[in-house]
């Protein structure tokens, strides 16, 4: 399976419907433009197309086992999962001062979309993550 992100249409969304370079106005984004935006974009994309999508026919083959009372993934599953926390991708839209990027819940979403179109199983992952933290 290949998986090639739509990064240019996403630009494009959140650029003319969703007007990206208006949320600089705000102060807690007033670094956001749409150099910030594309970069983020582009290296989401990467990860999602080059490590998470690969993943989906081990995920599928193998699935996850209870092995002595914890799960175990799939092979790469969590190397890919810890690229993925590692790259601040799971702060992406929280407060700096608790450790977040700070950045706009509407970039973050583009985001979690290449996730979620790149293997469905391992962004029930970060998904998760997600609601525990707003929670």
């Amino acid at each position: 399976m290949t998986y090639t992100p739509p990064v240019q249409e996403m630009a494009f969304a959140l650029t003319h419907s969703a007007r990206i370079g208006d949320i600089s106005n705000i102060p807690a984004f007033e670094d956001m433009d749409e150099d910030v935006m594309n970069a983020v974009l582009e290296e989401a994309a990467k990860l999602s197309r080059d490590v998470w999508t690969p993943l989906n026919k081990t995920g599928d083959e193998q699935g996850a086992k209870i092995v002595d009372g914890g799960v175990k993934t799939a092979d790469g599953f969590k190397d890919a999962y810890w690229q993925y926390v590692n790259g601040g991708w799971n702060a992406l839209p929280h407060t700096p001062e608790y450790g977040g990027q700070g950045l706009p819940w509407v970039l973050s979403m583009a985001t979690n979309e290449m996730w979620n179109a790149a293997n469905m199983s391992l962004s029930l992952c970060p998904l998760l993550t997600q609601a525990a933290i707003e929670a």
